[in-house]
């Protein structure tokens, strides 16, 4: 059994105590009774973690699990309580004698986006591959419309290594920068749909439509001259679209390119009720 000991000369002096320690799932659960007045637990959080654990993809980054001088939890819970449902032994720094008032100052620091960890990775076009990959993971799941499902980020530099190895982000950034002042689409749909129909058919064939959409079409009614008369008419009246629209049009209007068709209108209830069909017909091979 693992015991939280807090000296009396931590109490007298104020000194912190820092310990290494191997966190099984029997020392998290000893940890979490000693959890006396945090705040409530948020439970897709801690699987969340979880899964972060048992995929690999969780570090040892200097953050502890943080004790006050009497012995109560007042920092990693969920991270506890992810080590008990992972079932998972992780490594963390444990801080013993921490004054009970420092509670209200923890988790007050902005937390890094996806794509603040890719800048630091050394990704260019961090934000628009970030969300762009966060797009793709729900897309591969089958969940794109799930608000609350989200890529972490350690997931992300993943994925990003792997688009990168297969197309390269610069490419990626580069034809979604063109898409976007060619047409006005949104980057990073424009962007998810370039890195899915790439992968699924080829930059060359890529290359081509987003050539002939800037160069104003390549046959009578392409889709090529559709697509962006489409995406001007929903900005210019204001229109309230599908959070994802743009993403499922450029699908949509290369699908329909590469067979050679003409495209005049989409209605939204199509390209909502062609989502199923896609889950099933694609896929960005992304390992996330």
């Amino acid at each position: 059994m693992i015991s939280i000991k807090i000296s009396s000369t931590n109490k007298e002096t104020d000194k912190m105590n820092y310990e290494t320690v191997n966190i099984t799932p029997e020392i998290a659960e000893q940890y979490i009774g000693s959890n006396c007045s945090n705040r409530k637990l948020n439970k897709k959080h801690v699987l969340f973690l979880s899964s972060e654990m048992k995929s690999g993809y969780w570090k040892e980054n200097g953050q502890s699990i943080v004790f006050d001088i009497n012995g109560n939890l007042i920092d990693g819970q969920h991270r506890l309580n992810a080590i008990c449902h992972s079932g998972c032994t992780i490594k963390a720094l444990v801080c013993t004698g921490a004054e009970t008032s420092v509670m209200a100052t923890i988790d007050n620091g902005r937390v890094r986006s996806r794509g603040d960890v890719l800048k630091i990775e050394g990704f260019s076009y961090s934000n628009v591959i970030s969300t762009a990959s966060n797009i793709l993971f729900r897309f591969d799941d089958g969940r794109l419309n799930h608000p609350k499902f989200e890529l972490s980020n350690s997931s992300c530099i993943q994925g990003a290594k792997q688009i990168h190895e297969a197309l390269t982000v610069e490419w990626c950034g580069k034809w979604s920068d063109k898409i976007y002042k060619a047409t006005g689409l949104n980057k990073t749909q424009s962007c998810a749909a370039i890195i899915l129909m790439a992968i699924n058919y080829s930059k060359a064939d890529v290359e081509r439509f987003i050539g002939f959409v800037i160069d104003g079409g390549d046959y009578s009614k392409s889709p090529t001259i559709s697509m962006p008369r489409i995406a001007a008419q929903k900005r210019s009246g204001n229109q309230k679209v599908y959070r994802y629209y743009y993403f499922l049009l450029f699908i949509r209007s290369f699908e329909l390119w590469l067979d050679n068709k003409q495209m005049i209108v989409v209605q939204d209830k199509i390209l909502l009720e062609s989502m199923p069909k896609l889950y099933k017909k694609y896929s960005s091979n992304i390992n996330w």
